[in-house]
């Protein structure tokens, strides 16, 4: 089973703090204590997903952070593009496995990411009583009944 990263993991739920909150700025730290993170980890990821197009930052007194596009718009596709570095986009190398396992772990990786794209940081903030204080469970599988949902029904567009 491929899990995310607790990087990942604090950033779909830093996200979905945001997407509770479309009209206004919220401040790193109230995303940090919704993630139940420290304010240093929750500013790095929050760097990260800046540079990578998913959020916006407005320094000053009343500033904060805010989604770059509608909740309904970032799939946890587009977080794990980010996040996951090392899982996304890797490069061959002259450590690389052989050609034939690498292809397959690159389909597999494609088909996760794909089935990712299913389901929406607006989808978990709508149902994030049940989702996301799962998420929160370190050491745990992120799983949610309704990304499950989604994850068949992207399988089964994959299918046809």
């Amino acid at each position: 089973m491929l899990k995310l990263n607790r990087q990942t993991r604090l950033a779909i739920l830093i996200l979905a703090e945001c997407a509770r909150h479309p009209q206004s700025l919220i401040q790193t730290a109230d995303a940090a204590k919704a993630a139940r993170t420290s304010l240093m980890r929750a500013a790095g990821i929050v760097h990260m997903l800046m540079r990578g197009g998913l959020l916006q930052t407005k320094q000053g007194r009343r500033g904060g952070i805010r989604l770059t596009r509608p909740a309904n718009a970032i799939s946890l596709g587009d977080v794990v593009r980010v996040t996951e570095t090392n899982l996304i986009g890797t490069t061959p190398t002259a450590f690389s496995l052989p050609d034939p396992i690498d292809a397959a772990f690159a389909g597999a990786t494609s088909t996760f990411v794909h089935a990712l794209d299913g389901m929406t940081i607006g989808d978990l903030a709508r149902h994030g009583s049940v989702c996301l204080a799962h998420a929160r469970q370190p050491g745990t599988a992120f799983t949610c009944p309704y990304a499950a949902i989604a994850a068949q029904q992207s399988a089964a567009a994959l299918t046809l």
